[in-house]
């Protein structure tokens, strides 16, 4: 009924191989996908660059998952942590700040003089 081995079958190498192969795959489709958006978009003289844009895209997307991937591990870590977010500090007075306070009443600000 249940097998008895230590390590879970996420843990095969095979499966790191078909995991990177579907990864590569996925990278890929994106990649023709940009491609397929930029040559059915309108021409204009000005645009010469577009390959270039391509390129970046691709980059920036592939940086970008890897990026969002940290920031949510470490999120995820920091709630079951219980640890209060960096804007979780910011003390609310229901205050407003001399100068927003003079700019809604319409009275000049000291460091402006009045004009005449």
């Amino acid at each position: 009924m249940f097998r008895s081995t230590a390590i879970p079958e996420s843990a095969n190498p095979a499966n790191f191989v078909k995991l990177l192969y579907f990864f590569l795959a996925f990278m890929l489709i994106d990649f023709a996908a940009s491609a397929l958006a930029f040559l059915l978009e309108r021409r204009h003289p000005a645009s010469k660059g577009d390959a270039w844009l391509l390129f970046h895209i691709w980059i920036q997307r592939f940086s970008y998952r890897q990026v969002f991937s940290v920031v949510l591990f470490k999120t995820v870590k920091r709630v079951i942590d219980g640890r209060p977010f960096s804007w979780d500090k910011l003390e609310r007075t229901a205050q407003m700040s001399k100068s927003t306070d003079q700019m809604l009443n319409g009275t000049p600000s000291p460091t402006v003089p009045p004009t005449h």
